[in-house]
C-alpha cells in the first residue's frame, strides 16, 4: 500500500537499540492478549488486539504520533494500519515480518516465555489465526 510506510525489522531493532522510540513515536502491538503476555518487545507500547482496534477508543493515545505497527508476521499489522488510515490516521509504519523477523534480529524481549516451548508456539499460532478470524468476521458484518 502506497499510503502506509514499512520498515525492515532489522532497521526497527537497530532504532530501538540505539535511540529507542521518541516521545512522538509509539509501538502499537496488534497481537492477541496471550501473544503479548508470552513475548513482547522490551519497550513502551500500546497493545490493542487487531479485532479490538477502534480509532475512537485509542485516538488520545496515538494523536500526533508516528505509529510503528507490529504483529507476529506483518499481516495483522498491515490490516490494522489500513483500518487506522481509513479512519484518518497518518504516520503509520508497519514492521515488515513482524515480531518473527524482529526476533531474528535480536530484539530485546520481555514476557513470560521469551523462548516459547513447542506447545506454546502452537498456541501462539492458534491465537494469531483466531485474531484474524475475529477481525474478518467483524469487517464482513460492517463493524
Amino acid at each position: 500500500m502506497d499510503h502506509i510506510e514499512t520498515i525492515l525489522a532489522q532497521e526497527f531493532v537497530e532504532k530501538l537499540k540505539s535511540d529507542g522510540l521518541r516521545n512522538d513515536e509509539m509501538l502499537l502491538d496488534v497481537r492477541s492478549e496471550f501473544e503479548a503476555k508470552i513475548m513482547a518487545p522490551d519497550c513502551d507500547s500500546l497493545h490493542v488486539p487487531l479485532h479490538k482496534i477502534k480509532v475512537s477508543d485509542i485516538r488520545s493515545d496515538i494523536e500526533g504520533k508516528t505509529l510503528y505497527v507490529l504483529c507476529k508476521s506483518g499481516v495483522r499489522a498491515m490490516k490494522a494500519a489500513e483500518v487506522l488510515h481509513e479512519a484518518g490516521k497518518h504516520n503509520l509504519v508497519v514492521i515488515e515480518g513482524g515480531l518473527n523477523s524482529c526476533c531474528q534480529c535480536d530484539i530485546p524481549l520481555k514476557g513470560e516465555e521469551t523462548s516459547p516451548s513447542p506447545e506454546t508456539q502452537e498456541r501462539l499460532k492458534d491465537e494469531a489465526q483466531k485474531s484474524v478470524t475475529l477481525f474478518m468476521a467483524q469487517h464482513a458484518q460492517g463493524q
